[in-house]
C-alpha cells in the first residue's frame, strides 16, 4: 500500500517532496522538482511556504528552505517518518474515514459525513476513491463499514497504523 494515497494533495506533494529530498546529497533545483512532482513553480511554493508556517507553529522540527532557485530539508535529527506521516495524516479526509469506521460498527453516511464536516457528496467522491485503494487488499467500504475478510481487514489496519504511529502507541 502507498500511504500517500490516503493523502490530501498538498499533503502528498510535501510527503514525496521530503522523499525526494532525503534520497540526494545535493539539493536540488525548483524546476527539476517541480517536474519530478508534476507541478507548477506556484503551486510548489504555495504548498512549501504553508506547510512551513503550519509546521512551525506546531513545532514538527521539519521545513523546507529556498535558497538561489535551490530547495534544502531542514529536519530535526530525532523527527521519524512515523510522526512526519502522522503530521500529514491529521488533514486527510480519507484517514479519518478508515480510523472512524474501525472504531464503530456501523454509521450512515449522513452521520459520517455530520461527524467528518464535509458534504454527502463529497464523502461519496472519498468513499469512492478509498473503496479503489482498498480493493488491494480485498476490502471495501459499503453500508457504512469496513467489509471483506477479517483478516484482510485487520492485515490493512495494521500497515497503515503501522506507517502513521509509533510503537507505543500502537500499544496504547
Amino acid at each position: 500500500m502507498r500511504i500517500d494515497s490516503l493523502l490530501e494533495k498538498r499533503e502528498r506533494a510535501i510527503y514525496q517532496l521530503l522523499l525526494y529530498l532525503e534520497d540526494r546529497k545535493e539539493a536540488p533545483s525548483l524546476k527539476d522538482i517541480c517536474h519530478y512532482l508534476e507541478l507548477s513553480k506556484s503551486t510548489l511554493l504555495r504548498y512549501i511556504v504553508s506547510f512551513n508556517e503550519e509546521a512551525e507553529v506546531t513545532d514538527l522540527g521539519l521545513s523546507f528552505q529556498l535558497e538561489d532557485e535551490k530547495v534544502f530539508l531542514k529536519k530535526k535529527a530525532s523527527l521519524s517518518l512515523h510522526r512526519i506521516l502522522a503530521y500529514l495524516c491529521q488533514t486527510s479526509t480519507k484517514y479519518q474515514i478508515i480510523v472512524y469506521l474501525s472504531d464503530k460498527e456501523e454509521v450512515s453516511i449522513q452521520q459520517l459525513a455530520q461527524e467528518l464536516l464535509i458534504s454527502e457528496a463529497t464523502l461519496n467522491r472519498h468513499l469512492a476513491s478509498l473503496n479503489q485503494i482498498l480493493a488491494e487488499f480485498g476490502i471495501g467500504i459499503k453500508s457504512g463499514r469496513l467489509k471483506g475478510s477479517e483478516l484482510q481487514i485487520r492485515y490493512f489496519l495494521h500497515q497503515m497504523l503501522s506507517l502513521t504511529t509509533t510503537r507505543a502507541e500502537l500499544q496504547e
